[in-house]
């Protein structure tokens, strides 16, 4: 149950509250552990929107999607999943001849799942009749993998929807990357109508202000019946930078009294370092470049400090200069770049003689595929690179005339989460970059075995 005090969050619910009751569409960018989901249901309380919206809160209507609980991630899935979540929430409230006949027309139309024409149409008379009641906010939560899989018809039919009932329907998204990044520019032209809807409101989730920060606090040690001092509290919140996981789990070290130590031995708490691992997987390959040169303090260009200051991974001081959100995360990162590259502590070692892998420590040569070895290989032979698509396709699959890019994508995608389960408690060194290619993290390495 959400116990937080209505002005919890306020410096992002009151001004993404204030948009949707005016009509507009949002985009919410958070990064793992930052709260998201806290935060959703904590906005989504009647007491929250009525006390920031006042009168028109009766007028609006949030609907809960649920990702998950879809079909498919088809076109089809998509539209279907959206009428039954506006029928099953509102169809009672509906006049009831009303409700019946949509309801019924529902479920003779699930019979009929290779008809996704006839789907939408039947969504969008779903829409058109709740729009003459309510003002919709349809709230799609994690939507990265969703938004990645709609084809360029889906994400037209969700503009169209919006343009015929703008001001009564608005779209609200959360997800841990701006929408721009997670397709490749070679799609901008298929979702550009889409994605303009959110230009004007993209905000981001950051780490807690002070004040929410020490509640937290109180609450999580509240939980196990036990009172933290205040001076504990303190270095909770300097350490975790408002972070909510971090948050959790410092207090958690707290009550087992492992904080009076330096932030290196505090990182070496098992707990501690995960969280900070989950934070540094979840970045992309350029936020993960432009934190790296933060950590080290060297200058980072706007387009580098963009999505990390969206994020709040990045803030400025009361100077204006470029800080880290968190000590201890930035600790982190320093250790990252302390690595040496020797057969007991390499985050990966290939062997392009014997044809192995070793991930810390482990001798995984039998649990990836000849191509994930391929890629692994190339980029091994191109240490701390970030080496063209095309390039890497053509190491992956050489003497092919054509390479369909996307099948590498997917390669890649599939080996970066191998990679994460076989070493949960560590930073993958394989990286991802959406706008320019793949590449392999060896710091201080002496180049290819």
């Amino acid at each position: 149950m959400d116990d937080r005090p209505v002005e919890y969050r306020a410096e992002l619910i009151q001004p993404l509250l204030a948009s949707v009751a005016a009509g507009e569409c949002c985009s919410v960018v958070g990064i793992n552990g930052v709260g998201k989901s806290n935060l959703v249901q904590h906005m989504l309380r009647p007491d929250v929107i009525g006390h920031y919206v006042g009168a028109s809160a009766p007028q609006l209507r949030f609907m809960y999607i649920d990702s998950n609980m879809l079909v498919d991630w088809s076109h089809w899935g998509l539209f279907e999943g959206l009428a039954e979540v506006l029928l099953t929430t509102l169809g009672s409230e509906l006049p009831s001849e009303v409700g019946a006949a949509l309801l019924q027309r529902h479920a003779q139309y699930l019979e009929l799942k290779k008809d996704p024409a006839l789907m939408f149409r039947h969504c969008a008379d779903v829409v058109r009749v709740m729009c003459m009641h309510w003002a919709l906010v349809l709230l799609f939560d994690e939507f990265d993998p969703l938004f990645a899989q709609l084809s360029a018809q889906t994400l037209r039919n969700l503009r169209g929807l919006r343009d015929r009932h703008k001001y009564r329907l608005m779209f609200l998204t959360f997800s841990r990357n701006s929408l721009l990044a997670i397709h490749s520019n070679d799609d901008w032209d298929d979702i550009e109508p889409f994605a303009e809807l959110f230009a004007l409101r993209e905000l981001g989730v950051h780490p807690l202000r002070s004040h929410d920060a020490r509640a937290e606090v109180v609450r999580f040690a509240m939980r196990h019946a036990t009172n933290i001092g205040e001076a504990v509290q303190q270095r909770i919140v300097r350490l975790s930078g408002g972070h909510p996981a971090l948050i959790r789990t410092l207090t958690q070290a707290a009550l087992k009294d492992q904080l009076a130590h330096s932030e290196a031995q505090i990182l070496m708490i098992p707990a501690v370092r995960l969280e900070c691992v989950k934070i540094w997987n979840d970045l992309t390959a350029e936020e993960q470049i432009g934190l790296r040169l933060a950590s080290r303090g060297a200058p980072l260009s706007p387009a580098q400090s963009g999505e990390l200051l969206l994020k709040g991974v990045l803030r400025r001081d009361t100077t204006g200069e470029l800080v880290i959100f968190s000590p201890l995360f930035t600790h982190y990162l320093r250790a990252l770049d302390a690595v040496k590259m020797t057969p007991d502590s390499a985050p990966i070692l290939v062997n392009t003689h014997l044809h192995s892998v070793h991930y810390y420590g482990q001798n995984i040569t039998d649990t990836i595929s000849r191509l994930e070895y391929r890629l692994l290989e190339h980029l091994w032979q191109h240490p701390n690179q970030i080496r063209p698509v095309q390039d890497v396709a053509e190491a992956v699959y050489p003497g092919e005339a054509y390479t369909d890019l996307e099948r590498l994508r997917i390669l890649a995608r599939r080996l970066r989460k191998r990679l994460r389960q076989l070493a949960p408690d560590q930073p993958v060194p394989f990286t991802i970059s959406r706008m320019h290619g793949y590449r392999l993290d060896l710091p201080e390495s002496d180049g290819a075995t």
